[in-house]
């Protein structure tokens, strides 16, 4: 049977000392807070049950022990919850102790044993909270937690976000521990007479924490730094400091950047913002925008931001790339959208008859369209040169009506420069618009064909030459720029 140990000031003066100072410097706790103190019977949970206890005066603390069975190791799993239900009732304190079949959870979610079963343990300690009022979950995760979390996030490939480890705080979650060692908890353990339990998972070499734990860490402490726990824990705290001004200045940049959202659907940004910034933050905002869109806190791969990255700086007027389950990066007008798949316009649709003088709107790809004409003096000398949203053309060389529309079968275009009618599509290829987005192009037709594809090139047949004698000006933004 469980026995209370009486812990003396001198065991426990030094270690309780440090964690007070943790607490404070984080200021996890307020006076009167309830805790839910995750327990899991192991070292580091009892111990940080025991601090608690020392400091429950203190703060005033209404402590509350939860327990969760995950159902892996049988016999032992039912040994560690007998512990725990033991040491709360010889402290005095309730406590919730649960069973749930993680296992079986792993599976339905195919999700590794460690990924599931914390998802399911920080579940089930939120629950609880919210269950009794409490203000603040208890975890034991120490120094060396820290530098395992550290070194696995450096193995796969991580930035500041990653490096910086477990955060002391995090929402309702507080870590009164994460500032001493492993080593430190057993001895503060042994003097006090703490009763544990070992997890025999822990020495399981299938699992990277438990390579790192028994190979990793105490080779590069004997052969590199015996302090190496303390400075990988020292390094994620300076990353998190830095990734919290990064992060506070991303999400000021966002707020620039972004034109226009529509939540799950399509959010606009505008590319010229977006690049004045330097590329680190250019990295976080387009990593923000992901998260944004996909509603999945996990962000995005560092493949699929590189690719992000290419696009926003890839010369041209539209490219489209596939950020997959039907979602789409599109640089288009000086803008970069996320959008959903788009249904494909009905092949050679009109879409508007374009007013001259005068705004359309073209409601089927978000557009708005001005058109003016003017006299041939007083204009710009290079009125031949296409921009990506604006060009003129020989007003006198275009047969009414003037609609906008899409592709159509059989379309043919004379480039400017180029002598000679090629297939539409052949220009379309040879200026690597990428197939997904040529259904979206908006064309500018008169009765004689196709004289502008929007944001690429314009006709020989209306190009402005020193005999022009009226000019027409359009200008096509997307809706949101219009705003």
């Amino acid at each position: 049977m469980h026995a209370v140990h009486t812990i003396t000031e001198e065991d426990i003066v030094p270690f309780v000392s440090q964690v007070r100072g943790t607490i404070a410097k984080h200021s996890m706790f307020g006076r009167g807070d309830t805790v839910v103190v995750g327990v899991s019977g192991g070292v580091d949970s009892m111990a940080l049950l025991h601090v608690l206890v020392e400091l429950r005066d203190e703060y005033a603390l209404q402590l509350h022990v939860a327990h969760l069975n995950h159902g892996f190791r049988g016999e032992e799993a039912d040994a560690d919850a007998a512990l725990v239900e033991a040491a709360a009732g010889d402290l005095r304190i309730p406590a919730t102790v649960q069973k749930f079949d993680v296992p079986g959870f792993a599976s339905r979610m195919r999700l590794g044993a460690q990924e599931a079963a914390r998802n399911a343990r920080y579940e089930f300690l939120e629950g609880v909270a919210s269950r009794i009022g409490a203000d603040k979950v208890a975890t034991g995760h120490t120094a060396s937690d820290q530098a395992e979390t550290v070194l696995i996030n450096l193995l796969r490939g991580s930035g500041a976000l990653g490096l910086g480890g477990i955060p002391p705080v995090r929402g309702r979650v507080v870590r009164p521990l994460i500032e001493v060692t492993k080593d430190e908890v057993w001895e503060f353990a042994r003097r006090g007479g703490i009763a544990c339990r070992e997890d025999s998972s822990n020495a399981k070499s299938v699992y990277l924490r438990n390579l790192i734990r028994s190979r990793l860490l105490p080779l590069l402490a004997a052969e590199f730094n015996p302090q190496i726990v303390s400075v990988l824990a020292r390094t994620a705290e300076l990353l998190r400091e830095d990734e919290r001004h990064l992060q506070n200045d991303s999400e000021a940049a966002l707020q620039k950047v972004v034109v226009s959202v529509e939540p799950g659907e399509k959010i606009a940004v505008d590319l010229g913002a977006l690049l004045s910034y330097d590329i680190s933050l250019r990295r976080r905002i387009l990593r923000e925008l992901v998260i944004m869109f996909r509603g999945d806190p996990r962000g995005p791969s560092f493949e699929e931001i590189e690719n992000l990255m290419r696009l926003t700086r890839r010369p041209g007027g539209s490219a489209r790339l596939d950020l997959g389950s039907g979602m789409y990066a599109e640089r288009l007008y000086g803008r970069l959208l996320l959008t959903r798949q788009a249904d494909p316009m009905p092949t050679g649709a009109v879409l508007e008859a374009l007013e001259i003088p005068g705004v359309t709107r073209v409601a089927p790809l978000g557009l708005t369209v001005e058109a003016r004409v003017f006299g041939r003096s007083g204009l710009p000398d290079d009125l031949r040169k296409t921009r990506s949203s604006m060009a003129y053309f020989d007003h006198e060389q275009i047969v009414s009506p003037v609609v906008v529309r899409v592709r159509s079968p059989g379309d043919t275009f004379q480039p400017m420069g180029m002598p000679g009618s090629r297939k539409l599509k052949r220009v379309f290829i040879d200026d690597k618009i990428p197939r997904a987005t040529r259904d979206q192009i908006p064309l500018l037709a008169d009765a004689r064909g196709v004289f502008w594809i929007v944001g690429h090139r314009i006709s020989e047949r209306v190009k402005v030459n020193p005999d022009t004698r009226e000019v027409l000006w359009v200008k096509v933004l997307e809706d949101a720029a219009v705003q």
